[in-house]
């Protein structure tokens, strides 16, 4: 360590360290290269001061409360004077308050307001507004280059600033704590925000950054809660550890292409829609700690599997119709992938929507999405999901046979041609296997004596037990349906038909069993039904006649609402007259 001797100083390798003289007007030695921390801080006496050429730094607190210091010369080799140099120098001060050295302002003790920086002026010093709470409009001129650190941190009388075009960065905190700070204007030509720049500006809501910005500093706008969208530069590179964690409004966010570092979870703790021209292999890191609700791209092949889905959804939200190909890719896609995508589908109805009209599920998998709408108890989706059933069951429809054309093969056109079920015992409601077995095959579905790989859906009367079957349906991935579940299924065998009859052993017609299929004209409920429920034939135009048996004892309030040609048949005084005569529906008596 080399020390100065100089009564009046203490130097230590260059840097001084501390002032003993009696101060008046004061050269500082050749030699120093830095002023240290609070160096002069308080002499009184100082009124002059000039510092050597060589100078690169000065401390923080070096010359505060040097009250009657009026005149100062720099040199050129000056780099950084650090926050509060010049803090309480009020005889440096213009009539505004400000204390300007060369062309950098240091410091503000004025009345706040609006405030006008003089036009020489080149760049607001470290600290030199800080706290200034009565501020509320700050004009800068053209030709300020930079903002230090902490420059305006704590100016909570701010709402808008504009920044010059002449800006090229953004010091560490240079508007934290800034927490009624609406807006900011950035310039075209910046490349750098520091750390913490806009941290804790809870009310920005507008912050557009310039395609010149090249860095966004780590914390640089925590806890931004009134930001609602941000578009991240093409050419940015580099994005600091959780540079906008705590965005909580923030909902989408545009990816930069030229990324190539990003700190740690930059987006923690947002919910967004993320856009991007084509998904890069540090994606991945700059969404980690985030909640991606969708990916918006025109290149879905190049999203990783981790968030294939959410791209899906990216494609319903804003399809290109113009690129048919790529249409084409996207939908082949999704029906491939309808299964796994069921209950993403129901977190996000507008993808349901679009699988259902695009009719990408295919019929084996439906059942899985109504078995999803059945434990969320989303009706709605239930009913638009048994109307695409409908749809498609209908158009599977063989047409009508020509003369002398073969009859066609038991189940072909039906939705369970070709699935093969298991029992778990013998389901409520049958009166034997070999019932079921029969019933099954009207359907070209057949009943397996095991659960195999081939097995489609097992039916218990219990879901949860524990038997040899359950847990061999469980280790292959086979669905275990409830057997009252299963007699839901009566009425979507039957879309393409005019007239159906429903078989007695099911008990009762479940909702919407027959819901909007238009085609149906007459329905007759074999002895053995005990009820219709409501909404069992909702929505059917076409409907002329249902016979309802003796052992029918409850019609559901709305069970034909919207069948405007129906007419019931049943016995004399019994349920089916009842509900005729309270619903204004015609009344025939059986044969």
């Amino acid at each position: 360590m080399m020390v100065t001797e100089n009564p009046d100083f203490v130097i230590e390798d260059g840097v001084l360290i501390r002032y003993r003289g009696r101060g008046g007007a004061v050269s500082v030695p050749s030699g120093v290269t830095a002023i240290g921390w609070g160096a002069f801080q308080g002499c009184g006496e100082l009124t002059a001061l000039r510092l050597p050429e060589g100078l690169e730094r000065v401390g923080t607190l070096a010359f505060a409360d040097c009250v009657n210091l009026r005149s100062l010369e720099i040199p050129k080799s000056l780099r950084s004077i650090r926050l509060n140099a010049f803090r309480g120098c009020v005889s440096l001060e213009d009539g505004s308050g400000m204390v300007v050295v060369g062309d950098v302002v240091f410091s503000y003790s004025g009345p706040g307001g609006r405030v006008v920086l003089p036009p020489e002026i080149r760049a607001v010093g470290d600290g030199a507004f800080r706290g200034c709470r009565e501020l509320t409009e700050i004009v800068f001129p053209e030709g300020l280059a930079g903002i230090g650190a902490g420059a305006f941190f704590g100016c909570e009388g701010l709402r808008e600033v504009l920044l010059p075009g002449s800006v090229r960065s953004l010091g560490d905190r240079a508007f934290g704590g800034c927490r009624n700070l609406e807006r900011i204007s950035f310039p075209e030509g910046m490349t750098l925000i520091g750390d913490w720049a806009f941290e804790g500006c809870a009310a920005l809501r507008e912050a557009r950054l310039p395609e010149t910005l090249s860095a966004v500093g780590r914390y640089a706008f925590y806890g931004c809660d009134g930001l609602r969208s941000l578009q991240l530069p093409e050419d940015l590179r580099r994005v600091g550890d959780r540079a906008f964690c705590g965005c909580a409004g923030l909902t989408e966010v545009t990816l930069p292409q030229a990324i190539v570092f990003t700190g740690l979870e930059p987006f923690s703790g947002c919910t967004l829609r993320v856009r991007a021209r084509r998904w890069r292999p540090l994606y991945g890191r700059l969404l980690k700690g985030c909640d991606v609700v969708a990916v918006l791209t025109r290149e879905i092949g190049s999203v990783p599997r981790n968030y294939r889905r959410e791209a899906a959804l990216g494609w319903v939200l804003e399809p290109d119709e113009e690129d048919p190909e790529r249409a084409a890719a996207t939908d082949a896609w999704l029906a491939a992938n309808a299964r796994s995508l069921c209950g993403f589908a129901f977190d996000h109805p507008e993808l349901l929507d679009y699988l259902c009209a695009r009719e990408l599920i295919s019929p084996k998998d439906l059942e899985e999405y109504l078995r999803e709408a059945g434990d969320r108890g989303d009706v709605g989706a239930r009913a638009e999901i048994l109307s695409y059933q409908n749809r498609l069951g209908a158009r599977e429809a063989p047409e009508a046979l020509s003369e002398g054309e073969a009859e066609p093969a038991p189940g072909e056109g039906s939705p369970l041609s070709g699935l093969v079920f298991a029992a778990a015992g013998l389901p409520r409601g049958w009166p034997s296997l070999e019932d079921l077995r029969v019933w099954l095959a009207r359907y070209g579905a057949s009943l397996s004596e095991a659960v195999t790989p081939e097995t489609d859906v097992l039916v218990a009367n219990d879901t949860e037990a524990l038997t040899p079957r359950h847990r061999q349906a469980e280790t292959l991935g086979v669905p275990v349906v409830d057997a009252g579940d299963f007699s839901e299924i009566v009425g979507r065998f039957y879309p393409d038909r005019e007239e159906v009859t429903v078989p007695g052993w099911v008990g009762e017609v479940p909702p919407e069993a027959f819901r909007c299929l238009r085609t149906l004209r007459r329905a007759e409920l074999e002895p053995g039904i005990r009820s219709v429920s409501s909404r069992a034939f909702l929505g059917c135009p076409a409907l002329e006649e249902v016979i309802l048996p003796d052992t029918v004892e409850r019609l559901g309030r709305d069970a034909f609402s919207d069948c405007p040609s129906l007419t019931l048949r049943g016995t004399p005084g019994g349920p089916a007259e009842a509900w005729a005569k309270e619903h204004g529906v015609p009344f025939l008596p059986t044969e």
